[in-house]
């Protein structure tokens, strides 16, 4: 049995309120005792916004030469990357493309993408459904025993069900909950 599990993040992270859903759902994960405990380990500036709360275990590693970076994430179960979901940052979600998933991908660990179906990250992975080496699943991430099936063997694991706007979180909070966190 697993002793623990370790995810991998590098850099900055973008976007207060996703980042927070993370760290949140993780500690939720450690509080509930269904999975060995769950780690992060920090490379760079941090996560730029606070990671300490309780019943989460976060090693901050600081900057480290990128040989050595690599060489502590590929340690990882897997890494994690957060994009934004504010409508107002819409436009550089679409466009840009993050230097840690190359990072993620030199290091050989599949890569839990946290972010809408309209992200530059998500088209490009789209873009490889013609290669036999991709999988896409439709599933519910929040299915541990589906993950847990699906992840051994894969590289990339992206979480397109996200859900977005303002206004209908307002009206209906419980399908924003359900799917974000």
């Amino acid at each position: 049995a697993k002793e623990e599990i370790l995810i991998g993040f590098v850099g900055n992270a973008y976007g207060r309120e996703t980042w927070m859903a993370f760290l949140k759902a993780v500690a939720r994960l450690n509080a509930s005792h269904t999975l060995p405990p769950i780690s992060i380990r920090v490379f760079g500036g941090g996560a730029g916004f606070p990671y300490r709360q309780p019943g989460l275990k976060v090693d901050d590693r600081g900057w480290q030469p990128a040989e050595t970076m690599l060489r502590q994430i590929a340690a990882t179960d897997f890494c994690y990357l957060q994009y934004w979901f504010d409508p107002a940052r819409r436009r550089h979600a679409e466009l840009s493309f993050p230097n840690k998933l190359e990072t993620y991908l030199a290091a050989g660990r599949p890569v839990l993408f946290h972010g809408p179906d309209y992200a530059g990250v998500a088209a490009t992975v789209r873009e490889l459904d013609a290669d036999p080496r991709h999988t896409f699943v439709h599933g519910d991430i929040g299915d541990a025993s589906l993950v847990g099936r699906l992840l051994p063997g894969h590289d990339v694991v992206v979480n397109f069900a996200a859900e977005t706007h303002v206004d209908r979180s307002i009206t209906g909070p419980a399908v924003f909950l359900q799917t974000n966190v």
